[in-house]
C-alpha cells in the first residue's frame, strides 16, 4: 500500500503554535509585540515599491503594508498583518515621513500567538533590518 507525504495544509495545521515572550516587568496599558517602523525601514520599502516618486502618508502606509503582505504568507499571521499606532513615543516624535511610531503589529497581549520563525525571518529580509519585535504601548 503507498504512502503518501502530508500535504503543506497538513503540516501546518499540526505545527506547533510559538508564543511571544512575556512583556517586561512594569509595562502596562494596551500592549503589542512588533516590529518598530524606524528609519530607514519604510524608506527601504517604498524605494523598492515606487522608486522616489512622492507620496503622502496614507500612500506611504499603504504602499508599506502591500509590500510587507507581499513578503509574507498572510494566513500565517494570526489575525493577519496589522500596524498600530504607539502611545509610547511623545506626539511630537511621530514622523510621516518615515512611519516612526507606526508598530507592525506581530502578537497581542491578549493571545500572544506569533507567526513562525520562518515568516519573521522573511518579514526582517524584506524590510532590510536585524531588529527584533519587542513589546510597546499601542493607541
Amino acid at each position: 500500500m503507498p504512502t503518501t507525504e502530508p500535504c503543506q495544509c497538513q503540516l501546518q495545521a499540526r505545527r506547533e503554535l510559538e508564543y511571544a515572550p512575556e512583556p517586561p516587568a512594569g509595562k502596562e496599558g494596551k500592549l503589542a509585540y512588533g516590529y518598530l517602523i524606524e528609519h530607514p525601514m519604510a524608506e527601504i520599502v517604498l524605494r523598492k515599491e515606487i522608486g522616489n516618486r512622492k507620496t503622502d502618508l496614507s500612500q506611504k502606509v499603504g504602499v508599506f503594508k502591500d509590500g510587507c503582505q507581499a513578503a509574507i504568507t498572510p494566513k500565517l499571521w494570526p489575525g493577519g498583518l496589522k500596524f498600530q499606532l504607539r502611545a509610547d513615543i511623545e506626539e511630537e516624535d511621530y514622523n510621516p515621513e518615515t512611519m516612526r511610531g507606526y508598530l507592525i503589529l506581530v502578537a497581542n497581549l491578549k493571545t500572544r500567538v506569533i507567526p513562525p520563525k520562518e515568516e519573521l525571518a522573511k518579514l526582517e529580509a524584506y524590510l532590510e533590518t536585524d531588529a527584533k519585535p519587542r513589546w510597546c504601548e499601542v493607541l
